[in-house]
């Protein structure tokens, strides 16, 4: 073995004892090979250093005078269990060169893959999704003999002219259920256009723990999660994936401005703010805004004309201007003014495209 490695340039110490445990405190002693054949004399004078101690446990061995393995040994082994508890057993056990733990082998990793090259160009979507089915069935089958499931799957589509398409996919919770994995597949693959046909294609599955919990008796989260979210992908290959999502306030000094983000599993506990909820007329927002034309006197708005509303402008509040993202192509900026038209009011709007209605006070 020493022969074989110094082949390839590393220089190995072996050592051999009647356990792993006495083997590694050879293999530290070795020249180039050690060979226990008395453990309790090998041991004796051998520095507590080869135990791995803490700084606490080295300080407390020190005021006691311990400086080797034989003088643990010699040691009260009931008196250290009494400092020490657990640990203090399992350090005298080291120390007398006791080894009770069989080794366990690592197990190999194991990849749940599958891939395919066509004899023939796909430009078409069946034979695609025929195979795709297959592949679904048997990954499911793997991952699913362990116990498991599957959270996470990886798609690469191979396409002429050495390009390739790849998209990974997180499921909502663990499962092994063919028919959801090929439903994530199929809604991604129906909405999908390539500038090529596909040569081949490939699908990993990424084993993990399925789910076991119990519902509670006001549980809000969702009973069928894969479901869920395969009919979201079933809307977004209909009207696109950035319009699918929960809309949350956008980090912005935008008025209104929101985003859409991946919807969650469970709904959150509400929880009441502590503050005394705002009072004052309710704004009721119009999508879209409603265009207007404004006419002006010395830049302050006069009468208005709309499908909405028409005649002189009462201003009740004087423009609120804001503005973001200058540094950028999607730069905006507006003005807001609260003004009363006859015996309502409106929130008036000014930005770059013109002059609108954007909402209505109650």
């Amino acid at each position: 073995m020493r022969d074989g490695l110094a082949g390839n340039g590393l220089a190995a110490k072996v050592g051999v004892g009647a356990n792993a445990l006495l083997a590694r405190y050879a293999a530290h002693l070795a020249e180039p090979e050690l060979w226990v054949k008395d453990p309790k004399t090998f041991l004796a004078p051998l520095p507590l250093g080869l135990l791995d101690l803490t700084a606490k446990e080295e300080r407390l061995f020190a005021d006691l005078g311990l400086r080797t393995l034989g003088s643990l040994t010699k040691f009260p082994r009931a008196a250290l269990v009494n400092r020490l508890g657990a640990r203090g057993d399992a350090l005298w056990s080291q120390a007398a060169g006791e080894w009770s733990r069989p080794l366990q082998p690592a197990p190999f990793p194991v990849r749940h893959h599958a891939e395919m090259d066509f004899e023939e160009p796909v430009e078409t979507l069946e034979p695609l999704l025929f195979t795709v089915r297959r592949f679904c069935e048997r990954l499911a089958l793997e991952v699913s003999q362990f116990g498991g499931g599957t959270s996470r799957l990886a798609l690469v589509l191979k396409l002429e002219a050495d390009h390739s398409h790849a998209r990974d996919f997180d499921l909502p919770e663990p499962t092994a259920n063919a028919d959801i994995l090929f439903a994530v597949l199929e809604n991604h693959l129906a909405s999908l256009q390539t500038d090529t046909a596909i040569i081949g294609f490939s699908l990993e599955v990424f084993p993990s723990r399925r789910l076991e919990q119990q519902e509670g008796l006001f549980d809000i989260g969702l009973k069928d999660a894969p479901l869920f979210f395969a009919t979201l992908g079933r809307l977004a290959a209909v009207v696109g994936s950035d319009n699918v999502g929960t809309p949350r306030r956008a980090d912005t000094h935008r008025s209104d401005g929101f985003m859409l983000v991946a919807p969650t599993n469970s709904v959150p506990e509400r929880i009441a703010p502590q503050a005394p909820p705002p009072t004052g007329p309710l704004l009721r927002r119009l999508r879209p805004p409603v265009a207007a034309t404004v006419e002006l006197t010395a830049t302050r708005p006069r009468f208005l004309y709309s499908p909405l509303a028409t005649g002189e402008i009462q201003v009740l509040r004087r423009p609120f201007r804001s503005n973001g993202n200058w540094w950028r192509p999607d730069a905006w900026s507006r003005e807001e003014w609260d003004v009363q038209i006859g015996g309502a009011l409106y929130r008036l709007l000014h930005q770059s495209e013109g002059w609108f209605i954007e909402g209505v006070y109650d």
